[in-house]
């Protein structure tokens, strides 16, 4: 049931964030306004919601309908990605439009520099403006001071409208695919993300084996911290405190396992995720069926540990490391079987013996 309340709030956030940054891209204040999407924010600058008002500032009212709520919610991610370039500065509000090379001034220096500049909350840009120059007050703090030096390469234009671009898109105007690739922020890839996923993977193994290197198993370190009266020790050895680094690498049961795997497929023997995540990332990045083999093993034997400790949990039944290794075996040869076999850098034959693929692969 949690899970599904988790996707559903992730695919309502995911929703609403595409239809208000749809629905801001659409505020046409005035005609150089590169975006042509809808209308509803112009609707609603009819003084029925907004009333002269930053966009930015508006509360949440109690009896909003719940798509206008959560649009309201959202605003935090779109505010950065509007970006105001001064013409007469009458669609320009000072404190919350992005039109100042340091972002929307009331984010960057607090709410008391209102105060300190002795201008209105809701002021727009043209009250600091004469013609085709600045007209601010006296600087009587640090900040403003710094704000008003940030204006010495940026003037106003007379007679000119203000305009509006879209920062995710190269052009200013109003991309999809660049919108949503500033949305879903793109992150360095981990140096193991092959290890984990890749074609032939086997899904629930990847998912565990995922898990694991996230640290994210249910293991018995984790869950005394929810509880304290628990048995926290290694179900597979009962020697000591059973975390995600001891049950997949320092435990007597699970080397056993490692040892036989690495003479069975060269895995390496180590006692700590990075350094075999390290070795694995760069080890198996060349795209050739003996490294395809190294990952399902690998996968499969995190796999197995996991569901062998669960069993003895939950089912009081107990395997031997040699069984594990038979099952991980198993599964291996038979995921291998199942996909057709490369031109190129064949299983060599005394893994392929290991395996009992020797009869479909050629050395």
């Amino acid at each position: 049931m949690g899970s599904k309340v988790q996707q559903s709030t992730w695919v309502d956030s995911t929703f609403y964030t595409r239809v208000m940054l749809r629905t801001l891209a659409n505020c046409t204040p005035h005609p150089t306004l590169p975006f042509s999407l809808g209308h509803i924010i112009l609707v609603l600058r009819g003084d029925h919601f907004i009333k002269g008002r930053s966009f930015w500032t508006l509360s949440i009212p109690a009896d909003a309908s719940w798509g206008w709520r959560k649009i309201l919610k959202l605003r935090h991610i779109a505010k950065g990605l509007i970006q105001h370039i001064p013409g007469d500065g009458t669609n320009i509000y000072i404190w919350h439009d992005y039109w100042h090379p340091s972002g929307p001034l009331i984010d960057a220096y607090g709410s008391n520099i209102v105060r300190d500049a002795g201008i209105p909350f809701q002021a727009k840009l043209a009250s600091v403006i004469n013609g085709n120059f600045w007209r601010w007050p006296p600087a009587r703090s640090p900040q403003l001071v710094q704000i008003q030096m940030h204006l010495f390469d940026m003037f106003p234009k007379e007679g000119e409208k203000d305009m509006v671009i879209w920062r995710p898109s190269n052009s200013g105007n109003f991309k999809v695919g660049q919108t949503w690739n500033w949305l879903k922020r793109k992150k360095t890839r981990k140096v193991w993300h092959r290890l984990i996923w890749f074609s032939q993977a086997i899904p629930k193994h990847s998912f565990i084996s995922w898990l694991a290197i996230l640290n994210r198993l249910s293991t018995k370190a984790r869950q005394r911290k929810w509880t304290l009266s628990i048995v926290d020790t290694c179900v597979l050895c009962n020697n000591e405190l059973e975390t995600s680094e001891h049950l997949f690498f320092k435990c007597s049961y699970t080397q056993k396992i490692w040892k036989t795997l690495s003479v069975m497929a060269g895995i390496p023997l180590t006692n700590s995720w990075q350094g075999l995540l390290h070795w694995m990332g760069k080890k198996v990045s060349r795209k050739s069926l003996q490294n395809t083999l190294v990952k399902l093993a690998w996968n499969a034997a995190v796999y197995h540990t996991w569901r062998e400790r669960n069993r003895r949990i939950h089912q009081k039944h107990f395997k031997a490391e040699d069984e594990i290794v038979y099952e991980v075996q198993f599964d291996v040869r038979c995921k291998i079987l199942g996909f057709a076999q490369p031109k190129s850098s064949p299983l060599p034959m005394d893994i392929a013996k290991q395996w009992g693929l020797e009869d479909v692969v050629k050395e």
